[in-house]
């Protein structure tokens, strides 16, 4: 598949007037979604050639006080979104000179213990090394917090599923490591790198870890208790995992994040770009449709797109990039999601098929 990344000059300019009716089409897509999946508050953006066209929340942030859903303000856990700003974080790195993706962790992290087989951070960015989902002892609530020497410890007795490049197998612990080689080569804590090579740059003002400590623009977070929402606000983090996910942003910042992917030179370079997004492989040739950080593919309308999701405990999310129609589109939510959906598809349609007339 042929990657489309884009050079940064201008272009003609759309305006949310020229946009009218899709946006209409996808107000009405979101107020039924919304309706079907029983959301609490959701944000929904559009943006494109770089120009936000929709940018619109639903229901309410916190059902009690009726709080209105701001796209620009309105925090939402992101879930494995996060895994884009690590890719950029190494993207950076590998700019710099300061990490080389064909290395292994080992060579960065002297504490970590070896297994039959060694990976490199590119296999294990791309969830082909073999590493299982998540640490064996994990216990994601504020009581029983994973350290990082808890980590180590547990990394040791934790066995590989596969012999690398076998198979692909999503992990959040292989970006639990990759966090650890970031922060001893930057010798500073990964929110701070983030902060420096991605917030900043691309001024992602409410993007942070989730610490458990939320504002006043911070959505409520709820489970479902006996058929009714129940709010919590001692909402589950865990601080190893803060390459992985675990962090809070709005969909407008998110759309910001997907540009610095969509047009080359604003952020990354061209060649960069592409090394990020194209599939990775097996050993026997399989594409993966994972890059370092991102998913790839074609959508169910044959449209070639790339970006992440993510699902967590009260959070859904996800980011689709559209690159031969400049399109982003961005969907957050306080809920968790049961199954896979074609909600962004549906909209992204519309657009896409706006834009072609």
């Amino acid at each position: 598949m042929k990657l489309f990344i884009l050079l940064l000059f201008p272009f003609a300019v759309f305006s949310q007037t020229n946009f009218q009716k899709i946006n209409e089409k996808t107000r009405e897509l979101a107020i039924k979604y919304l309706k079907k999946e029983d959301i609490p508050a959701m944000s929904i953006c559009v943006s494109y050639n770089d120009s936000i066209v929709f940018s619109e929340g639903f229901g309410f942030a916190d059902l009690e006080k009726r709080t209105e859903v701001i796209p620009s303000k309105t925090k939402f856990e992101i879930a494995s979104i996060t895994k884009m700003i690590t890719a950029v974080v190494l993207g950076k790195m590998h700019e710099e000179g300061t990490i080389n993706w064909n290395h292994s962790p080992h060579f960065y992290l002297d504490s970590l213990s070896k297994k039959p087989y060694d990976f490199t951070i590119k296999q294990v960015a791309g969830h082909i090394a073999g590493l299982i989902r998540n640490p064996s002892e994990e216990d994601w609530t504020k009581e029983n917090n994973y350290s990082k020497k808890e980590f180590y410890r547990v990394f040791q007795k934790d066995d590989l599923l596969f012999k690398p490049l076998t198979k692909f197998s999503y992990s959040n612990y292989g970006y639990v490591i990759l966090s650890f080689v970031i922060e001893k080569i930057k010798n500073k804590n990964i929110y701070e790198v983030q902060k420096e090579l991605v917030f900043d740059p691309l001024q992602m003002k409410n993007t942070f870890i989730n610490d458990g400590n939320y504002d006043e623009n911070t959505v409520s977070f709820y489970k479902d208790i006996n058929n009714r929402k129940v709010k919590f606000t001692d909402y589950v983090y865990n601080d190893t995992s803060y390459s992985s996910g675990c962090h809070l942003s709005t969909s407008e910042d998110i759309i910001k994040l997907g540009n610095a992917f969509l047009f080359a030179n604003l952020l990354l370079k061209q060649e960069t770009l592409i090394e990020l997004i194209k599939s990775q492989k097996l050993i026997d040739g399989t594409k993966t449709n994972y890059g370092i950080g991102i998913i790839s593919g074609k959508d169910q309308f044959g449209n070639f797109y790339f970006g992440h999701g993510g699902n967590a405990i009260s959070a859904r999310s996800e980011v689709k990039i559209y690159p031969s129609s400049k399109l982003i589109i961005v969907m957050l939510a306080n809920k968790s999601k049961v199954d896979e959906d074609d909600f962004l598809e549906k909209i992204a349609k519309h657009y896409i098929e706006f834009l072609k007339h």
